[in-house]
């Protein structure tokens, strides 16, 4: 009921502050693209988390996104970045809240059982699938536990006289001590509780009767409490019933104390509950409804017992879905790095034929600056008629647009190489950088020679990716290998054997 009442709040407050965040944050969601953020609804809850816990965030500036997003939308978009992760990380929380708070409200419709009834002759079996909550006191050792068990209960229909061999009473009578024992080494030291069976078969039915039921009970429980130090002897009387054919025999038996700890009164226990709801056990109930067992005053326990399962691992629920959550938030990281080297390959791929075509216009007679013009004027016809972008080009015509804004040459193409942030784009800004600053007659041939490195450098990667694609061949083929395998030889060895 406590975890039900804890986790109810959490969820209430988790809904208000959604409405709340979701009012405070509306305008600014208005310009956050739903294609790249599949969390969009939810992300002012992340938002909301970001402003309270800002500095927890913000140690360290986030060079991926940097690199991705360049300066002008870098702020922005590592705010919406780190609003996601929380934004993904409370969704699973809260989830996991969820899921919890179902299962105990589950719990609380289990209704409590105190009997259940037999059916009819003829009609078979009954099973009953319940569960007993038990609670154990030792007063001693300042003990309390309560558990929480599954129990099936197979009750018989009304059974009808049962046949008895004569002669096997003997044999009954010969091995029924050692059988009673249990843990016990003898009749004459007895510290532990009896095995009184009242059903040895369908056939055989025992009744026991102490001497002394404040030492010993007719089950074979010890009452400790009520034993002396130096022990106490009892008398036990069984009368063994055949279907009409009854003995009477004793024994006399030594009680001595013994100190029993919580945990092996619960085992006691739950072999007793066993016994006395075995189908042997009711058989020999002559009433329609069954009782079941509730209190074992010699042990100071207590069992209640409900249809269902009470008991909810709320706090193990809970943690687990916090470890998922917490694994998702870092995730969010590793899914920006494979996005920057996404973006790495992408510039890599097109930078050679970019700078082929540096060193043909060049070449030609442009200069370097109507060069760059012409190749991304270029670039936009082609993008009107196809309406594919490459990520180069783009970043060549916002270079394009601050040389346009009055940024110097200087400046721009710096921030270029920035932007794109690949060795070769780099050595590439940096010629032309010297160019600027001491001019040089060499350009062209460094264009061309740098053209060359590019086209080679396209290669390898080719290359290697194809040596990737052909290691990931290796277990489809080796599996194909096996088929084959396996149809040449199996006529082969069908063959031999006949």
């Amino acid at each position: 009921m406590a975890w039900t009442i804890i986790i109810g709040i959490s969820l209430i407050g988790f809904a208000w502050l959604y409405t709340y965040s979701k009012k405070r944050y509306k305008y600014e969601m208005l310009s956050v693209s739903k294609k790249e953020y599949p969390f969009w609804r939810y992300l002012p809850l992340g938002l909301f988390v970001l402003d309270r816990l800002g500095g927890f965030f913000s140690e360290k500036p986030n060079y991926d996104l940097l690199q991705l997003y360049g300066k002008r939308a870098y702020a922005v978009r590592y705010r919406l970045f780190e609003g996601e992760r929380i934004t993904l990380a409370l969704l699973l929380f809260f989830g996991t809240l969820l899921v919890v708070m179902c299962l105990n409200i589950k719990s609380l419709t289990v209704k409590d059982v105190s009997e259940i009834e037999k059916s009819e002759f003829g009609e078979g079996d009954s099973y009953y699938h319940y569960f007993y909550e038990l609670e154990v006191e030792d007063k001693k050792n300042k003990e309390h536990a309560i558990t929480y068990e599954p129990f099936t209960i197979v009750v018989p229909e009304k059974s009808p006289t049962k046949l008895q061999i004569k002669d096997e009473l003997d044999k009954i009578i010969h091995e029924l001590p050692e059988l009673i024992l249990q843990n016990n080494l003898s009749l004459q030291h007895v510290n532990q509780p009896l095995f009184l069976p009242i059903m040895l078969s369908e056939k055989v039915a025992i009744r026991w009767e102490s001497s002394n039921d404040k030492l010993l009970l007719n089950n074979g429980e010890i009452r400790y409490n009520n034993l002396n130090k130096e022990g106490e002897t009892v008398t036990l009387k069984a009368t063994i019933d055949c279907y009409g054919e009854k003995k009477l025999v004793q024994y006399t038996i030594n009680l001595y104390k013994k100190s029993l700890s919580t945990e092996i009164k619960k085992q006691q226990l739950a072999e007793r509950i066993k016994e006395l709801l075995s189908k042997q056990a009711l058989s020999n109930v002559k009433n329609n409804k069954v009782i079941l067992p509730q209190s074992f005053s010699d042990y100071d326990a207590v069992a209640k017992w409900y249809d269902g399962e009470k008991k909810v691992g709320s706090l193990s629920i809970i943690l687990i879905g916090l470890c998922i959550s917490y694994i998702f938030f870092l995730l969010k990281r590793y899914e920006l790095k494979t996005s920057v080297k996404k973006r790495e390959e992408e510039l890599l791929r097109a930078f050679p034929g970019c700078i082929n075509k540096f060193a043909l216009l060049m070449n030609a007679g442009l200069t370097f600056g109507r060069a760059w013009e012409k190749i991304t004027k270029d670039y936009l016809r082609i993008k009107e008629r196809s309406g594919e972008s490459i990520l180069l080009y783009e970043e060549m015509l916002m270079t394009l647009e601050d040389l346009k804004k009055g940024v110097s040459e200087l400046k721009a193409y710096e921030s270029f190489g920035h932007r794109c942030k690949i060795p070769e784009i780099l050595r590439f800004t940096a010629i032309i950088m010297q160019n600027i600053k001491k001019g040089s007659h060499l350009l062209i041939g460094a264009m061309q020679q740098q053209s060359k490195e590019a086209m080679s450098m396209r290669e390898d990667l080719a290359r290697k990716k194809g040596e990737k694609a052909s290691t990931k061949l290796v277990l489809p083929m080796g599996i194909m290998f096996m088929a084959i395998l396996i149809i040449v030889i199996t006529p082969a060895i069908i063959t031999l054997k006949f």
